[in-house]
Parts: structure tokens; C-alpha cells; sequence
């Protein structure tokens, strides 16, 4: 029997964090209430688990483990918004209301 799962990635290579120089070709990434549970390969994933939901990467490289917490990438789709001025003054002014307005997790995404 299939265990559950709650997310299965297959990609076309995987570089782990942990060891260091490791390409794994044609693996796959099991992942579980948010949690990496397994890296193992795609034909052994798809017989010891059913997930519920399948990302296919044919042409990517996944590095699992590798979490950026902190990052200001949707932030871009501000750039240039009065960035002339003093950096407290566009903070409060300009940028922390126009992030209330408009940032959501689907802004983000």
C-alpha cells in the first residue's frame, strides 16, 4: 500500500544541501505536513507513495533544504517608486502604504 502524501516533486536533477557535491539525476522530493520526509528515485517514489498533489519538472534543478526566509524579491515590482527621497521618509511615506495596499501572499507568489 501507497503511503499518503501531501506533495511529490520530480525533477530532472537534484542538488541536496547535505552532502556537498551531489547531482542526483531523475530523483524526486517527498514532502509531508511541510517537511521533506525522503529523496529518493522517481520509479521508487511513485511505487511507495500517493501523493496528492504532483509536480513534474522535466527540465529543472531542485535544491531541496535550501530555504531563503528572508527575501524582498516581490519588492521589485516597486522599484523606482519615489526612491529619491530619505530613506525613513520613502519607507514610512511611500513604501510601507503601498506594501498594506497591495502586498498579499498572492502578490508574493
Amino acid at each position: 500500500m501507497n503511503t499518503p502524501l501531501d506533495l511529490l516533486i520530480e525533477a530532472r536533477w537534484i542538488i541536496p544541501v547535505e552532502p556537498a557535491n551531489v547531482v542526483l539525476e531523475n530523483y524526486a522530493v517527498a514532502v509531508n505536513n511541510g517537511r521533506i520526509v525522503a529523496i529518493l528515485q522517481q520509479a521508487e517514489a511513485n511505487t511507495r507513495f500517493a501523493p496528492r498533489q504532483r509536480k513534474h519538472l522535466a527540465n529543472h534543478i531542485l535544491i531541496p533544504g535550501l530555504v531563503n526566509l528572508h527575501t524582498h524579491a516581490a519588492m521589485t515590482l516597486l522599484r523606482g517608486l519615489a526612491d529619491d527621497l530619505p530613506l525613513m521618509e520613502w519607507l514610512h511615506d511611500h513604501i510601507w502604504p503601498a506594501e498594506e495596499k497591495h502586498v498579499s501572499a498572492q502578490f508574493v507568489h
